[in-house]
């Protein structure tokens, strides 16, 4: 007779022991063996969320130090326009606003062009390795 509680099947112990404690060494073994197979799929996911936070942790450094760059590179650029400001420079603001209008409408049509789409393409297959580690723990549970 099987009861639950808990959602953890166990049987009760009979008054003979005989062959009984093979049966329940047997099904100890089982479950042990359970166990295990939960135990290395939950390893799996742990590796896979190790690599992913690895991943990332790589790319925020970059992105910190790009930040760094631009910051120094816009103060630079802020202490001459200044500078320029304070002058009476009439044609070099003619100029700066020509490159400017000259450097940013080619920059918008490659971004919108779909050139950078591969930028982001190693993000989203370590997503989809995630969820494929996620979706084989659950599974085996």
């Amino acid at each position: 007779m099987r009861r639950s509680q808990g959602g953890y099947n166990y049987q009760p112990l009979p008054t003979s022991s005989g062959n009984h404690t093979d049966m329940l060494e047997t099904e100890n073994e089982q479950m042990a063996e359970e166990l295990r197979q939960k135990i290395g799929a939950l390893k799996n996911i742990s590796i896979e969320i190790g690599h992913e936070v690895k991943y990332h942790n790589s790319l925020l450094r970059d992105f910190d130090d790009d930040i760094d760059k631009t910051d120094g590179f816009l103060q630079n650029t802020m202490k001459r326009v200044v500078r320029l400001g304070k002058g009476g420079h009439r044609t070099y603001w003619c100029y700066m606003f020509l490159f400017t209008a000259f450097l940013l409408i080619p920059l918008n049509r490659l971004l919108y062009s779909g050139l950078f789409k591969n930028l982001f393409a190693r993000k989203e297959t370590n997503r989809k390795n995630l969820k494929n580690a996620v979706y084989r723990y659950r599974k085996a549970i």
